[in-house]
């Protein structure tokens, strides 16, 4: 048996949920049983063919032995266990970052309002403060936070379908969510709102921007999953 089915039956007890230090001690426990069983069928006086294929008989098939760990409740991770909570675990720290960034502004808001008062075309600044901070809290946070669990998942080996359904329901929330900046200009300079809702005149639109944020933060997030399970699947 070769040292790279030891390496596959690791990665396929992680994909099963067995936490990574219990699939690299049973791929190590597994091959140096192994290379006991090919040097007790070499004292019989067998073939060095023959005594791999009754080593690997006598070790048991890829499917039972990765079974016989998966099986065992203790051996396995407590992200696999809750790997569920992907699914709602986006959407929070979506709201955690958005309600942070919140705070951040209102803080800096009277100073900025001073600075800004006496500026010549206070509409087109306002506008354009608008825009920068919609983009930045609907659409760059989100990436953000998608990406971080991304490689998050990647790390605790979790399956993509729990990743998706995160990222997808953080993307309705956020395209549900509104954001309004007035700093300068007109009777509600410094003032910050934000909230959510939901219109049917615009349900096409609102799906339009569903799903450009779903391609937006999944497309990444999954490849930075890829990359981190990659990495760590090498079981250096």
């Amino acid at each position: 048996m070769s040292k790279h089915r030891f390496h596959l039956l690791a990665i396929a007890m992680l994909r099963r949920g067995v936490a990574l230090r219990h699939a690299r001690r049973a791929a190590l426990e597994l091959q140096c049983h192994h290379r006991e069983l090919v040097a007790q069928a070499l004292g019989r006086g067998e073939t060095a063919a023959q005594a791999q294929q009754s080593a690997d008989a006598a070790l048991g098939s890829d499917p039972v032995l990765i079974e016989r760990y998966a099986s065992q409740r203790e051996l396995r991770s407590w992200a696999y266990r809750w790997r569920a909570g992907y699914v709602l675990a986006p959407l929070l720290g979506f709201a955690a970052a958005f309600a942070g960034t919140i705070l951040v502004l209102a803080a800096i808001s009277k100073p900025l309002v001073a600075a800004l008062r006496h500026v010549s075309h206070p509409g087109v600044l306002n506008h354009r403060i608008d825009v920068v901070f919609s983009l930045l809290m609907l659409w760059l946070i989100p990436v953000v936070i998608a990406v971080g669990f991304g490689a998050l998942a990647g790390k605790q080996h979790i399956a993509l379908r729990w990743l998706s359904a995160g990222i997808v329901v953080l993307s309705i929330c956020a395209t549900l969510m509104n954001v309004q900046v007035a700093l300068v200009g007109g009777s509600a300079h410094g003032s910050i709102g934000a909230g959510i809702g939901f219109n049917t005149t615009h349900l096409l639109p609102d799906l339009l921007h569903v799903s450009a944020l779903v391609a937006l933060t999944l497309i990444p997030a999954a490849w930075l999953r890829h990359r981190v399970m990659s990495g760590r699947v090498a079981l250096e």
